[in-house]
């Protein structure tokens, strides 16, 4: 039954793809549109939600910029996705250090959201494979701290969401199991 457990958690994560940051919103939406802009991409990966309550939350924290006009636009639409995956595995102050110092490393929203994406896609494509993980960087590119760190955040990202799919469909299956016994 485990292999067929893995092989229907790992179904899930192959199809799982964020939006191109260009495919993001940018005309302005309001909470209960951009809190369900979010949980449409959000919503096939266990343990990863987002609610009204917690983008307010962010904003009034300061991880967020507050809305223009009560609406949400493209920056911190992307930012909200961070967030969302960030804090299944860091604490709210961890994930505000590491907004600020990828801010003070060169990283601007854009570039940010492209290297999760980038770097999340890369991480389940491993994990879904099988394959060992592979150095993250080419030997010539510009490696800092901030970057290996928010990199180290994205893998650990990647194998929570494996291990919460892998326990979804594993606790799916023994239910079933369990009822066509009774």
């Amino acid at each position: 039954m485990s292999a067929e457990i893995e092989t229907d958690a790992l179904k899930v994560l192959e199809e799982f793809a964020l939006p191109e940051y260009n495919e993001i919103p940018d005309v302005g939406l309001y909470l209960k549109q951009t809190v369900k802009y979010l949980s449409e991409y959000l919503e096939p990966v266990q343990g990863i939600t987002i609610t009204e309550s917690m983008v307010s939350n962010y904003v009034k924290q300061k991880l967020v910029e507050s809305p223009v006009r009560k609406e949400y636009h493209r920056d911190q639409i992307a930012l909200l996705f961070f967030i969302a995956f960030a804090k299944s595995v860091l604490s709210l102050e961890e994930i505000r250090f590491l907004i600020g110092v990828m801010g003070k490393s060169g990283y601007d929203i854009r570039r940010a959201y492209l290297f999760l994406c980038r770097e999340l896609k890369a991480d389940l494509a491993e994990i879904t494979t099988h394959n060992a993980p592979k150095h993250p960087y080419p030997a010539d590119a510009e490696v800092s701290e901030a970057k290996s760190l928010f990199r180290n955040v994205i893998i650990t990202v990647a194998n929570k969401i494996y291990i919460d799919a892998y326990f979804a469909v594993f606790a799916e299956k023994t239910e079933k199991t369990e009822t066509a016994e009774n």
